[in-house]
């Protein structure tokens, strides 16, 4: 016992130590009635204007530039200083100026075999069954991965898988950590996705160690959705990550959500409240708790009114960015599994809303199939439609065999749960007017 503790003390010091920086980066966000691109022009010459002072020490920036909803989310990411902020915060075309936060991919290691996907075609408790899935398999659909990156060139992909968008600073165009390579599995890939037949594009928002900022997630979502409007195809975003609850990170997937876009976005794995965290607390993204191989909520599993769905989340075997692959569990394995479904649906429902989407995945679950204490989740299993007897015979659906565990013994994981990073959303306190105009605040005069 006395070398193990020691070994999570060691883990958790490396954890702070790898934690990204968001000393001095700030979320700025404007006012509905300000005109974005007089007010981009000002800041610009201003973040000019600071870094050309002879006692500024830190270099200001804009990092992100955002517009998403027709104007419900605008505003921008970068590294300021406070007394910069402060002149911000007093701009009265400013709506608010938050701090940037830190995300993290929601998964927990583990080695056994899969399970999740027979579960989902079947109402009652029979994983060796096969997995029963409609013909058209997700084809036609967009599947956005906002994660740590896919190895595209992973042979279960089938060449269906495509680089998107790279968010964060100093972050390589590849998955150099697996855990979106997992997801996107888990979503699309031959083997182990639910829609096989999806194509699946990589957004990355988080570094290698699986961790980044509320900012960098923001700019992700903003390209995706544009993304997906360019496309002209129906799309599913699967975000399996997330933090303290931000309300900059709600609202920009909010105005995604409103721009037609669906959002899967896993609960969370510190066994708490989801509506403590963000995004899985935004109004109306599908928030996805994580069930075990018994039907029971998972032990690490976020839970609550702000859940709206359960999905297999333990000991999920899917692709790694390795080229092999890797058996893991966490909420972030359940979240893929219902970014999956929603293609299927979208499939064959090309135009639903997602207010549709998820009417339609509590039309499908299977309900009350979940045991014990679920602390006021739905007891909605996800299920992709195909349901518990399939026929014999079919034009309609077709079936793989996925792995099965050979054990007869099953125990619930016991995985402890990832802190999560605290985050401090106190907006910063102005500082006095000064009483004469400085040469690099062009907005001085406006105060």
């Amino acid at each position: 016992m006395k070398s193990t503790l020691s070994l999570v003390a060691l883990l958790a010091l490396v954890c702070q130590v790898l934690a990204v920086d968001v000393k001095n980066k700030y979320i700025i966000r404007l006012k509905d009635t300000t005109d974005q691109p007089s007010f981009t022009a000002k800041l610009k010459r201003a973040v000019e204007n600071e870094n050309a002072r002879e006692s500024n020490t830190i270099e200001h920036k804009v990092v992100h530039e955002y517009d998403l909803g027709g104007g419900k989310f605008k505003g921008y990411a970068g590294q300021f200083s406070p007394e910069f902020v402060a002149r911000l915060v007093k701009n009265g075309e400013v709506a608010s100026v938050r701090p940037d936060g830190v995300v993290k991919a929601y998964g927990v290691q583990n080695s056994p075999p899969s399970w999740g996907l027979p579960r989902i075609s079947e109402v009652y408790l029979d994983v060796s069954k096969p997995y029963y899935y409609p013909d058209s398999a997700g084809a036609g659909v967009n599947a956005y991965v906002i994660d740590t990156g896919i190895l595209t060139t992973h042979s279960d992909f089938e060449g269906r898988a495509i680089w998107g968008y790279t968010a964060c600073q100093g972050c390589a165009n590849t998955d150099d950590n697996g855990h979106g390579s997992h997801c996107a599995g888990t979503i699309g890939s031959k083997t182990y996705g639910v829609a096989k037949k999806t194509t699946l594009i990589a957004v990355k928002v988080l570094n290698g160690k699986g961790e980044g900022s509320d900012a960098d997630v923001i700019a992700g979502i903003q390209w995706a959705t544009k993304d997906a409007k360019a496309r002209g195809k129906p799309a599913v975003a699967s975000m399996s990550l997330g933090g303290d609850k931000s309300q900059d990170l709600n609202d920009a997937v909010e105005a995604a959500i409103a721009d037609g876009l669906t959002f899967s976005v896993a609960a969370g794995n510190e066994s708490q409240d989801a509506c403590n965290t963000s995004p899985a607390s935004a109004p109306n993204v599908i928030s996805v708790a994580a069930s075990d191989k018994t039907d029971y909520l998972a032990d690490f599993s976020n839970y609550g009114t702000c859940t709206d769905i359960i999905a297999p989340g333990v000991n999920i075997k899917s692709t790694w960015n390795n080229g092999g692959t890797n058996t893991i569990s966490g909420t972030s394995m359940a979240c893929p599994h219902v970014s999956g479904v929603v293609a299927l649906i979208l499939a064959d429902n090309p135009t639903f809303t997602p207010a549709q989407i998820l009417a339609k995945l509590k039309e499908l679950a299977s309900v009350g199939k979940i045991k014990g204490s679920l602390n006021s989740t739905p007891n909605l299993l996800l299920n992709n439609g195909a349901n518990a007897q399939p026929p014999t015979t079919s034009t309609t659906k077709s079936t793989t065999t996925v792995t099965k565990t050979t054990t007869s013994t099953v125990t619930k994981t016991t995985t402890t749960a990832k802190p999560t990073p605290t985050k401090t959303t106190t907006t910063p306190t102005p500082t006095p007017t000064q009483p004469s105009c400085p040469w690099w605040d062009p907005w001085c005069d406006e105060y």
